[in-house]
């Protein structure tokens, strides 16, 4: 496998995440909405989320692809990193709550809410957790022993990322 295909599997695992985290983020803000109880969401309220979710997916993706989410390096993501995830999928956000409200697919504003605090957490989350990996990784897979010394110069920021 080329790198250019793993690449793509990556991008594709990514929005695949993203596209769980919405629906866990829509029927997680429904269930606090509603007091921690499924039988509590009256049905029109999961009809018109169920109908307005695959135009969410849609213009979420295209949103991230738009704003290359999905080219970044995540096992390498920082603080910047997190800060402008989290503002893409605020505008993301956004953008998808007035296009539902002005289609008329409307839920109670305290949904919307909890919406977004929820994607923000999930996708903000998911993309550190990478970052997290990777350094758990190389924590408990260190073998002083077998460890090579090295000395990188001149290579500024990129250099004390390798390290």
């Amino acid at each position: 496998m080329n790198l250019r295909e793993n690449r793509v599997g990556q991008m594709l695992l990514i929005a695949l995440m993203d596209i769980i985290c919405l629906f866990c983020s829509g029927a997680a803000a429904l269930w606090v909405r509603f007091d921690f109880s499924f039988s509590a969401i009256p049905r029109e309220y999961i009809q018109v989320w169920l109908k307005f979710l695959p135009v969410q997916l849609v213009i979420t993706v295209v949103l991230f692809l738009a704003f290359k989410m999905y080219s970044y390096v995540w096992h390498a993501v920082g603080f910047r990193d997190a800060v402008t995830i989290g503002l893409v999928v605020l505008g993301a956000f956004l953008f998808n709550m007035v296009v539902s409200i002005i289609s008329g697919y409307r839920l109670p504003f305290g949904v919307y809410f909890i919406m977004l605090l929820c994607e923000v957490a999930s996708m903000v989350g998911m993309r550190c957790f990478f970052r997290f990996q990777v350094m758990l990784r190389n924590l408990l897979n260190r073998d002083e022993e077998k460890m090579e010394r090295i000395m990188i110069i001149g290579a500024g920021e990129a250099g004390r990322m390798l390290l």
